[in-house]
């Protein structure tokens, strides 16, 4: 096999635990918009020139912050799929700039 092959498998793996994680933090709903636990965070660090990785989902940006001793700005975005109330925020890494930190809520 070859490395371009062995990355894009272990991320395509990465993407289908995500998708368990993420399912298994959304709350049931009580007569009010499903909602995730407060608190519950999952966060992945991955070496990338891509700012944005497929994972799956859909996704809109819905905001941009500079982060205090940061050179990298952290970007904001909610998922776009009917139902699915998961945000997600996306920043490179303060120390080494060639990975960068998705975290999902």
């Amino acid at each position: 096999m070859d490395v371009p092959y062995l990355i894009w498998s272990r991320w395509k793996l990465v993407a289908r635990q995500l998708d368990h994680i993420v399912m298994m933090l959304k709350c049931k709903s009580g007569g009010k918009k499903n909602k995730l636990e407060a608190g519950h965070r999952v966060a992945f660090r991955t070496k990338s020139e891509l700012e944005i990785m497929d994972d799956g989902f859909k996704w809109r940006k819905y905001g941009k912050k500079s982060v205090k001793n940061s050179p990298n700005p952290r970007n904001y975005y909610k998922c776009s799929i009917g139902g699915c109330n998961v945000k997600k925020r996306v920043e490179r890494d303060r120390e080494d700039s060639r990975y960068v930190i998705t975290t999902y809520e």
